[in-house]
């Protein structure tokens, strides 16, 4: 479980870096748009298989003004509400890093007041937990 919210905040500080590198290319229309490029979606399979099957399944999509991360875990024999917990008290400790997120994203979209989503479900389809971040 440990490694699997290492791995998740891992990926997130590379979009970090992402984002900063499609910033400097223009801005593009909506946040969807960014997602679906060509740049982004190269960059995403590559930090997808840098990061292994280990940590689960990755999707990120754009809906609005949201960056949607979707990470899908196989929980095994653990106990879904205490993932949960511990996977919400990381996400709490990981704001600053979501925020920064968001805060790029303003510099690669023409979107108003852009937020990171993130959500945990468990392989059966069980949302984990959710959290939105906003551009600070």
């Amino acid at each position: 479980m440990k490694k699997n919210v290492i791995r998740a905040l891992a990926f997130a500080l590379l979009m970090v870096c992402l984002l900063a590198f499609a910033a400097c290319g223009g801005k593009f229309a909506t946040v969807e748009d960014f997602v679906k490029s060509d740049i982004m979606q190269k960059q995403l399979d590559e930090m997808k298989s840098q990061l292994g099957d280990q940590a689960g399944s990755l999707e990120v999509t754009g809906e609005g003004n949201k960056l949607i991360y979707t990470f899908t875990f196989d929980l095994g024999d653990q106990d879904a509400e205490t993932v949960g917990a511990a996977l919400e008290n990381a996400l709490e400790s990981a704001s600053g890093t979501f925020e920064t997120i968001a805060t790029t994203l303003k510099d690669a979209v023409k979107v108003e007041n852009p937020v990171v989503v993130v959500t945990y479900v468990a392989s059966d389809g069980t949302e984990l937990c959710s959290k939105e971040f906003a551009a600070k």
